[in-house]
């Protein structure tokens, strides 16, 4: 059993600087649909469910994707946190719940009066972010519970989410409750025992930024918040931005014997756009840019590896909608990898020399928003002694899904 939170404690703190207002929140989140028990819970009412029941029978996965942005209207202006979230079993792929919530995380109805931005404060205490009108971001969590916890336990997992935003991100973090230890998966909205997400936070004073209209013609009076928009009419032009996950969902390599295990070093992603050779980037992934990491500091024999079990991560990328549909982006792919290698167990040629040329990758056009989308790169192998090709090439079978 784990367990997530989305709790934010009100405190208002107003600074009145010429004709707007900054105000300190804290906020305590309140789900729209209030019939929901906790924050939020999956269920079969609501959202999307797998094939194979309610029950996740032990480990699961947890995924999550976070959008913040303000509505502007001619009679409110408002910030949501919009959350898209999966469950699924690890034992059984088959069982799994998708879903997503919005969450109204402080709002004004004032005709005179409008959100224009938001920004956190530094993890170091010193200043706060840039301002933004939207944020971006992704968490991911494998639960190993044995299914045979209980709700009541106390035993939780915090994990942090990034969200992308001005010079520094909006940090934050979520406890969440996965296997209970019976049917998981609420048949209704009354969560009780079952699977749910208990608790979002943040430990950052979080601003946002009012904009007074004096004269009602829809513009702020005056650009107290430099680089922040000013029309409260016009929708900012980043809403149609998506989050690309990129995922590693299989390694093929030769293996000649217990030796070609011995494997050491991570693989990076970047991502570039090319808008007909204008290249823009590298883009910033939105929390880790390690597809894989086989952690160690050796210099030789390194640890042997179960190449079934991979130490990957999810990679995310915020991206532009007609850039994903046109595939009008690339990947760059990093390496540290280093590798021992011998032909046979009686065989005398035992080395560690083996490296990798780092790849590239050309981008494929996604236009089906929420499917999966599959890819294979390579990460060919050379003997840094003399640098003829060996035989130890690595294959990747990746998946790309845009939400």
């Amino acid at each position: 059993m784990r367990k997530l939170h989305l709790t934010f404690l009100i405190c208002l703190f107003i600074i009145i600087q010429g004709f707007g207002q900054i105000i300190d929140i804290g906020n305590e989140i309140t789900a729209l649909t209030p019939t929901l028990n906790g924050v939020y819970c999956p269920n079969v009412k609501d959202d999307t469910i797998g094939p194979g029941g309610l029950d996740f029978n032990g480990r699961v996965k947890f995924n999550q994707t976070n959008r913040w942005w303000i509505d502007i209207t001619d009679s409110e202006s408002i910030l949501y946190l919009d959350i898209q979230f999966s469950f699924e079993g690890v034992n059984n792929p088959n069982v799994f719940v998708k879903g997503s919530r919005r969450f109204k995380v402080f709002g004004i109805s004032d005709l005179k009066s409008s959100i224009v931005g938001f920004r956190q404060e530094n993890l170091n205490g010193n200043g706060f972010s840039n301002w933004a009108r939207n944020s971006y971001g992704y968490a991911s969590l494998d639960m190993s519970g044995d299914g045979g916890v209980f709700c009541d336990d106390d035993n939780s997992k915090d994990i942090s989410a990034y969200i992308s935003g001005g010079a520094n991100d909006l940090k934050f973090f979520i406890d969440v409750q996965g296997d209970t230890g019976g049917s998981d998966i609420s048949d209704d909205r009354n969560c009780s025992c079952d699977t749910r997400v208990l608790k979002l936070w943040w430990n950052q004073k979080i601003q946002v930024a009012i904009a007074t209209d004096i004269d009602h013609d829809g513009l702020q009076d005056s650009n107290i918040y430099p680089g922040l928009p000013i029309d409260r009419n016009v929708q900012d032009s980043n809403t149609n931005k998506r989050i690309l996950y990129v995922n590693i969902t299989k390694l093929k390599t030769p293996v000649h014997n217990d030796d070609c295990r011995k494997i050491q070093g991570e693989v990076t992603l970047q991502l570039f756009i090319d808008n007909d050779g204008d290249i823009i980037g590298p883009i910033k992934a939105s929390g880790t840019s390690k597809l894989i990491n086989w952690e160690g500091n050796k210099s030789k024999d390194f640890y042997k590896r179960n190449l079934d079990r991979l130490p990957k991560n999810t990679v995310a990328f915020v991206v532009e909608e007609d850039v994903l549909e046109k595939g009008n982006y690339y990947f760059d792919v990093d390496n540290s990898i280093k590798r021992c290698h011998k032909k046979c167990g009686l065989c005398s040629d035992y080395n560690c020399n083996m490296i990798y040329y780092n790849e590239h990758i050309d981008g494929i056009p996604i236009s089906n928003f929420g499917v999966e989308h599959k890819m294979v790169f390579y990460l060919q192998s050379v003997d840094r002694r003399n640098y003829n090709p060996a035989n130890h090439d690595l294959t990747f079978d990746i998946s790309l899904t845009a939400n």
